[in-house]
């Protein structure tokens, strides 16, 4: 009897000593890593169970893998010097994004959201130096945010909705 139950706290012992080594890890249909000269990328395609908690400020998402982009669109003619003044997060986005100007001077400055068609689907003035767009009406996506002064494009940043 003492050996059954010693055998069974030992079998015990190791399954969860096995599930600690496996907890970062999931069941998904196919994924891996690839590099090159100019970098790398890992991928994942067919997790079946996620959950997302998310707030006014914060959101957590479940995963093995979790996008984190911010990006400034290159090859658009820009103004020079605006580098440090305009500040876009979270991003990705659920549900409110919100746009930071530091160095908030200027009296023309406007912000216009664009799908990855170019259809202009949301335009507003910039009159604080914060403003937050409601994001939670547009489908999961890429979307561009352009800020613009007197008809001229400040900056333009890429931004993920989930």
């Amino acid at each position: 009897m003492k050996n059954n139950k010693t055998s069974f706290l030992l079998l015990l012992l190791l399954i969860l000593c096995f599930k600690g080594v496996v907890a970062q890890s999931s069941v998904v249909s196919i994924g891996g890593d690839m590099s090159g000269a100019d970098g790398s990328v890992a991928f994942s395609i067919g997790q079946t169970f996620f959950q997302t908690y998310y707030s006014a400020d914060h959101s957590i998402y479940q995963g093995i893998q979790q996008p984190y982009e911010i990006s400034v669109i290159m090859g658009v003619e820009e103004m020079n010097g605006t580098d440090s003044y305009v500040n876009i997060y979270p991003n990705p986005v659920t549900d409110c994004l919100s746009i930071m100007l530091s160095d908030y001077n200027q009296q023309d400055l406007h912000l216009a959201l664009y799908n990855t068609q170019g259809q202009e689907l949301f335009v507003s003035g910039l009159i604080n130096a914060q403003t937050r767009v409601k994001m939670d009406c547009y489908t999961p996506g890429l979307y561009y945010i352009k800020i613009m002064s007197g008809g001229k494009t400040i900056k333009t940043f890429k931004v993920v909705k989930q």
